[in-house]
Parts: C-alpha cells; structure tokens; sequence
C-alpha cells in the first residue's frame, strides 16, 4: 500500500465513523421525541378564583357559565387584590377581551376559566403543547356521557398578544392544570402560567363556540356593570331617606 491510498483509507474511515456517529445521535434524538408526551400535565399554583369575571353564555342551544381571569405574576406593588385587568365585551359581545396595561418585562402572567352547565358534568380536554411561540389556543370542551364516549360541546378560543406585536413565549410557558379547583359547581377548568416575547399593554381575547350550532356565544357579564351601579345607587338612598326618618 503507498502513501496516497494510506491517505484514502484514513479519510473513508473517518467519513464512516461521522455517518455512524451522526445516525447513532439521530437516532437518540429520535427517540426521545417519540417517547416524550405531547405536553406536561403541570400545575399552575394559586389561582386566584376570587378575582374572576363572572360570564354567561347565551345565543346557544345550551348556555355555560364561566369565571375566567387574567393577572399578572407576581401582583404589581401596591394593588389592591381583587380583579386587575380591564374587561370589555367586543365583536357583537361574542368576545371577552382582557387587558392589562403598563406590562414591562420580565413578567408572567396567569390566565384561567373554568366553564359550568347545570346538570352535565364537564371536562377540558388539555390542549396540545405548541412546538414555538404562538398567538392563540383552541380548547374543547366535553360532556361526559355515563357508558358512552365523551359528547364535545362547546370550543373556547384564546387570542394572545400585547400592543408592541408580543405573543407567548413559549419557553416560559406553565400549564394546564389550575389548582386550586374553581369554586361551586364549576368543572372545566384550564389555567396555564406564561409570558410575552414583548410587552407593553398585554390582552387575552375568549371567546366560546358552540359546536352544535356553530356559533360564537353572545357574553354577558354577571352581574353587570350597570346594574351594580344601581343597586348602590338604591341602597344608598334607602340608607340616605331612611336616615331622615330617625
């Protein structure tokens, strides 16, 4: 053998000990995916269920209740606990936009809802984990049927974005499963612990399908606005003529 086809044999071996180095690694690599689950059952701790907006489907052929909330994590300094993010009805009032303004990195963020339907026991189906960062979820809701398949009912879409064109940081998400359970009779619940590639003004946007009839719910905040601020203005001047008559 001279130089020259020493020299080959040495290169062709050192290319084969790369393929099979790069195929065992492939192959590693592989298996770890098709190992691993979807995504994490992980909790999201200390929901604040006290601090939700009180909702209600309506339009429908059957029409949920529904507590969903938004806020920041950890609480800004000097809030008041309680509800802190701004809630307005758009889009013929089939979605519930929640804002939080003035958001500033580093900050994560809570969001949950739990849905209720008298007499029919519901359940999230937990969503896939995305692969990257994403700007919206697509969330179903089932009935569960004694002896029978699950019966879909309804889809809750969830719309991500914050004013300086942000979605979820998908690295920092947490999520799916709320603990503590939501209050009463509610028992589809869904929370997920996350951030925002950017921030500024944040906003979750839910809306709530119903699958039956392809409609977006008409929402309705419970009690409303309104209406409280007339049952103070009534208490108020119960109090007010009943003081004239001591």
């Amino acid at each position: 053998m001279n130089k020259k086809q020493a020299v080959f044999i040495g290169l062709a071996n050192s290319v084969r000990a790369m393929h099979i180095a790069a195929y065992a690694a492939f192959s590693l690599i592989l298996a770890t995916i098709l190992a691993a689950p979807a995504y994490a059952v992980t909790d999201v701790d200390d929901i604040p269920w006290d601090s939700a907006f009180s909702l209600v489907g309506t339009n429908g052929i059957i029409d949920p209740e529904v507590l969903v909330g938004f806020n920041p994590q950890p609480d800004p300094p000097g809030t008041d606990p309680g509800r802190i993010a701004d809630l307005l009805l758009l889009n013929s009032m089939t979605t519930a936009e929640f804002k939080l303004t003035g958001q500033s990195n580093p900050q994560l963020f809570q969001f949950f809802f739990a849905v209720d339907l008298p007499g029919v026991e519901l359940v999230v189906q937990e969503p896939e984990r995305p692969l990257g960062d994403f700007d919206s979820l697509l969330i179903a809701i089932d009935a569960l049927v004694p002896g029978a398949p699950s019966m879909r009912l309804f889809d809750v879409e969830l719309g991500f974005r914050t004013s300086s064109s942000g979605v979820v940081d998908i690295a920092s998400l947490v999520g799916f499963n709320p603990q503590p359970d939501p209050p009463g009779a509610f028992g589809a619940e869904f929370g997920m612990l996350f951030g925002y590639t950017s921030l500024s003004d944040a906003f979750v946007t839910f809306s709530i399908r119903d699958v039956e009839s392809n409609e977006l719910l008409q929402l309705r905040q419970v009690p409303e606005p309104t209406i409280l601020a007339l049952l103070s203005l009534g208490f108020a001047g119960l109090a007010f003529t009943r003081r004239r008559k001591v």
